[in-house]
Parts: C-alpha cells; sequence; structure tokens
C-alpha cells in the first residue's frame, strides 16, 4: 500500500480557495501564502485559486512568482458583484491568466432558494442586495439564457474550463451540453452537496455528455453532508474513475490545511475501497487533462515517490 504522502505527489487541488475570502473575520485555517507553500512541501503539482467575490489572476500572479516549487492557476466566479453572466469580465480575467470560469455561487437563485453560501455572504457583509436581487438565471425555458452562451464562448475562445457552479441540477445539465457542443472542459461542481442535490442519474447524465463529476473533501468531512465518504467511494465507481475528480473546497479556520485535507479524503476514500490508481486518476490525471497540461502522469503506482523529483510545469506555459 502506498503511503499516503507519496499518493498525493503530483496531485491538483482545481477548488482551492484563498484568504482573505468572505471578509477578515471569517478565518481561514491559513493565508495564501502559508496555504501554497504547504502545498507545494508536499509535492503537489498545482492549485487553482478559487474566490466566490473577486477574480484571483492577482493573488496566482505573485504567489506564483514567489512560491518555487507549485504551479497556481486562477479563476474568475460569476457572481453579482464581478457583473455576472459578463462575457467581458471573462475575457478581462482570462488575458490577466485565468484558466477557470466558475457560473455564479451565491448569485444563483437556486442557492438563494436553499440558503447556500448565499446566507453565509449575508452574515459577512450585512450590506449585500442578496435579498433584493433577482439572482442569476442561467436558464430559461430550458434553453440557456444569451448571457451564459456568450460566456461559454468566450471560455471556448480562450480554452478555459468551466465549473457549473451552484446553479440548478437542470441549469448545469444544459452547461454541460453546451460546454460538449462547444469542446470545452465541464466540471459539475459538488453535485452530492445540498446546495445542488443532484441524483446518481442526474450524474450519469453529465458524465455522459464528456463533463468530469467533482467530489470535496470538505462535504466528506461534513457531519451534514447527505452524501458519506462510503457512499462517494461507491457513486464514484458507479461513474468510473475517468469521469470524476476530488478537490478541497474549503475555506474554514476548523478545516485541516489544503495538503492535509487531501490527503485525508484521499485517505478515507481509499479505506472505502477506491483503487489507488482510481485515485491517481481524480487527483493528477483527470485535472491534467481538463487544464489541457500535456500527457497524463507518466509515473507508475508503483514508483510514486520517484514521480516527485520531476521538475515542475514550466509557469510560463500556463494562461
Amino acid at each position: 500500500m502506498t503511503d499516503l504522502d507519496d499518493l498525493i505527489r503530483g496531485a491538483w487541488d482545481l477548488h482551492c480557495h484563498c484568504y482573505p475570502e468572505l471578509s477578515l473575520e471569517h478565518r481561514a485555517r491559513q493565508d495564501d501564502v502559508e496555504m501554497v507553500s504547504a502545498i507545494a512541501s508536499r509535492g503537489m503539482a498545482g492549485v487553482v485559486l478559487k474566490s466566490h467575490l473577486w477574480p484571483t489572476p492577482a493573488r496566482a500572479y505573485y504567489l506564483q512568482r514567489h512560491v518555487p516549487g507549485i504551479r497556481v492557476m486562477s479563476s474568475i466566479t460569476l457572481n453579482q458583484i464581478v457583473g455576472g453572466l459578463d462575457p467581458f469580465a471573462v475575457e478581462a480575467a482570462a488575458r490577466l491568466g485565468a484558466k477557470v470560469v466558475f457560473f455564479p455561487t451565491w448569485s444563483a437563485r437556486n442557492d438563494q432558494q436553499k440558503n447556500g453560501i448565499s446566507a453565509v455572504i449575508r452574515r459577512a457583509i450585512p450590506g449585500s442586495p442578496i435579498d433584493s436581487a433577482p439572482g442569476l438565471v442561467v436558464a430559461e425555458r430550458g434553453r440557456l439564457t444569451d448571457g451564459a452562451r456568450a460566456v461559454l464562448d468566450v471560455a471556448r475562445a480562450f480554452d478555459l474550463v468551466v465549473f457549473t457552479g451552484h446553479v440548478s441540477v437542470e441549469e448545469s445539465l444544459l452547461i454541460c451540453a453546451a460546454g460538449r457542443e462547444r469542446g470545452l472542459g465541464v466540471v459539475f461542481s459538488h453535485p452530492a452537496s445540498p446546495i445542488v442535490g443532484a441524483s446518481l442519474e442526474a450524474m450519469r447524465t453529465a458524465a455522459d455528455m464528456g463533463a468530469y463529476i467533482e467530489f470535496t473533501c470538505l462535504q466528506m468531512m461534513s457531519l451534514r453532508h447527505p452524501l458519506p465518504p462510503r457512499q462517494v467511494a461507491e457513486t464514484i465507481e458507479a461513474l468510473g474513475d475517468d469521469h470524476c475528480v476530488l478537490t478541497t473546497d474549503a475555506f474554514n479556520a476548523w478545516v485541516p490545511p489544503e495538503p492535509e485535507l487531501l490527503r485525508w479524503g484521499v485517505g478515507v476514500l481509499r479505506e472505502c475501497g477506491v483503487p489507488e490508481r482510481s485515485l491517481r486518476h481524480l487527483i493528477v490525471d483527470n485535472p491534467r487533462t481538463l487544464l489541457g497540461l500535456d500527457g497524463r502522469a507518466q509515473a507508475a503506482d508503483a514508483r510514486l515517490p520517484e514521480a516527485a523529483s520531476r521538475p515542475a510545469d514550466d509557469p510560463a506555459t500556463s494562461r
């Protein structure tokens, strides 16, 4: 059995939150420099920085310059604060280096109806206009809005990865279908979460359209999550490991630091029966495919410690 420290070498965390995130008072376990330095020290290959409020290219740019041994990519989340489903905002972020675009989280009507992250925003930023905002509706009469299609067109032009965010299951599947038409890499964002609440059938429909299904370490750790680790393992087996990714998605003070959280998630899934080779697909191979990095991880599972000695990808080739 491979040591867990070796098992996460070369891993990518595609959904890694920053600090500060919602406010200075909403503490995280570490700030960005501490977090990314810790990730690099554990031999992970890279992260995609995510914020519910602001695009992260500037953070990623400076972290990439000052923390060696790690590749840092950035993203934009299309909430109300950045203009919502605004293709200009997506293009601007892409030209500054963003590689991932998240559809709305707290600005999604689905999130507001289910008191998801929008409820946290209300507490963290009392002056937020969430209660009076109509929400960013992605689907109208069974089709994507013009704004959503325009965002996907920009994502295609700049080869961005698309996460579905906190929109409804129906809206998420429309994004998956439109992404397939455009040849995009699409991730169905934590569909088993209470905010999204997708069935196994819906996840399989998304996977059949070429989308990847996201599972998060934070949700597996939470006692409130409806899908405990053993059922997560069963769902991954049902969908196939080529269609799934594992991320951290944590911005809380009570969770372990991100590399330890990922290590825990990988370890608990292994204890629940997910083979090591499948786990490597979730955290190494599939993220590399999504991000357009050259080839799949070449080190066999039996030689995982050797993989850590490979030089990091050249950050100058990232977008």
